[in-house]
């Protein structure tokens, strides 16, 4: 995968609103965005990539590889069929996902060759860089947590190959992590989202959004930079200003 053509093929090449209506039951969103753009850090909302087999398919010749289709393997220009190999976790839904994921690049001639892997075998094959493809979490939630764990690493983890893919990224990163000012924070997290999907290293196909209802009877609530932690220090109960005439 180190042609950025074959990359961004990979992109456009989901359909991801007919992923989520005949695989996941409607039960999350399709989502053609790295991070959601309605958080301050988010992505620009004009940014988002969608379904586009014609595009997908200028990218593979690009790449220069002559496309096929479901009865016609496309090949690059010695005849070696483009066959990725696609590692993905011991769960349900990966592998219904990655059916679907592996009939829809059939339509390009493309071969998806799922590998199921769990526990050390498939850590030490994800560390190794034997793969093409891989189904892993977003960690890009928040950005201030996630960049201090994956977002300034260039080596692989259990979960992947770090998004501290070229300088120009961990420069960025450690610009947003330094930052103070409001509008330096936004413009550093302008730039990580760029170079992300300039990059296509990554394929966003849907997400679960949850959602915090806060009780205006109750202040000082406050979210940690952790994603799995809230800090409850100095919440406190609003007076009733009618219980106080």
């Amino acid at each position: 995968m180190s042609d950025i053509n074959l990359r961004k093929a990979i992109l456009t090449m989901f359909d991801r609103e007919e992923l989520v209506k005949t695989v996941l039951f409607g039960i999350p969103n399709p989502c053609g965005y790295l991070y959601n753009p309605k958080f301050e850090d988010g992505p620009d909302e004009n940014s988002e990539l969608k379904y586009d087999l014609n595009m997908s398919k200028k990218y593979l010749e690009k790449a220069g590889y002559k496309v096929g289709n479901e009865s016609t393997p496309t090949v690059d220009k010695d005849g070696k069929v483009l066959d990725m190999k696609f590692i993905i976790d011991d769960e349900e839904y990966q592998k219904d996902v990655s059916i679907y994921l592996k009939s829809q690049a059939a339509k390009l001639g493309v071969n998806l060759n799922i590998e199921v892997l769990s526990g050390a075998k498939r850590i030490e094959t994800i560390k190794s860089g034997n793969f093409d493809l891989i189904m892993s979490h977003p960690w890009f939630v928040p950005l201030i947590d996630s960049l201090g764990y994956m977002g300034l690493s260039d080596d692989y983890s259990d979960y992947g190959l770090g998004y501290g893919i070229n300088q120009e990224m961990k420069d960025a990163g450690k610009n947003f992590i330094e930052a103070t000012d409001p509008s330096k924070i936004k413009e550093s997290a302008q730039d990580i989202w760029k170079i992300q999907q300039d990059e296509a290293v990554s394929t966003p196909l849907f997400s679960d959004i949850r959602y915090i209802i806060h009780n205006k009877k109750f202040e000082g609530f406050k979210f940690d930079g952790n994603v799995f932690q809230i800090d409850l220090n100095g919440v406190r109960r609003v007076e009733d200003e009618s219980s106080l005439d």
